[in-house]
């Protein structure tokens, strides 16, 4: 299926966009969640598409889009991120170059690697860190752990910038992560895109 927006540059000239979206990995209960996506990357397209004159042209070859997501798919958990992963796919495919973010606070009898993990799916850089779960840390208050949430995601986010380069705009996933990521948007006057996915 196919997303079109359509914004007026200036008076007289409009122009369309369109996103080529492909099938998601699991199926839907119905098409609600398959309207909210589409809504999101019109939404995506109509903000770039606004910045046209602060970008100039190479908003239409290819920008750098920084994700910031729940998580990744793994062997362990294959629907974790899949959302992400899906419109991260989509916007990689029409030659956008595309990184995924992520701050891993959840408890998890498994292993993971303690601290920043770098990793390549394809084309898309994927970024994660883990310190520790924040069930262990229910004694603190919520103003410092949320403090502590967007300290890792501002840390990820510097390490991300020293190898991809600084982000032409932030698309954030679920509203906890589009709140964090406002610190970083005002800090480095970088556009920021939300969806929310939970309506």
């Amino acid at each position: 299926m196919q997303v079109k927006a359509t914004v007026a540059l200036n008076n007289t000239t409009q122009f369309t966009a369109k996103v080529l979206l492909h099938k998601t990995s699991i199926k839907q209960k119905n098409t609600i969640n398959d309207d909210k996506q589409n809504a999101s990357i019109s939404f995506l397209l109509k903000v770039l598409i606004r910045n046209f004159m602060l970008f100039g042209n190479t908003i239409f070859n290819s920008l750098n889009i920084f994700i910031i997501a729940r998580g990744y798919p793994s062997k362990q958990e294959p629907t974790w991120g899949c959302f992400e992963k899906d419109q991260a796919d989509a916007l990689s495919k029409l030659g956008h170059k595309v990184t995924i973010l992520s701050v891993d606070t959840r408890f998890r009898w498994y292993w993971r690697t303690l601290g920043v993990e770098h990793k390549m799916d394809d084309t898309l850089a994927i970024y994660n860190i883990f310190l520790l779960p924040y069930a262990l840390l229910f004694f603190l208050p919520k103003r410092l752990k949320d403090w502590l949430y967007t300290w890792q995601l501002e840390y990820l986010f510097k390490r991300a910038v020293q190898t991809e380069g600084m982000p032409d705009i932030l698309y954030a996933h679920y509203l906890y992560n589009t709140q964090k990521c406002i610190p970083i948007r005002n800090k480095y006057h970088i556009p920021l895109v939300g969806i929310e996915h939970w309506s």
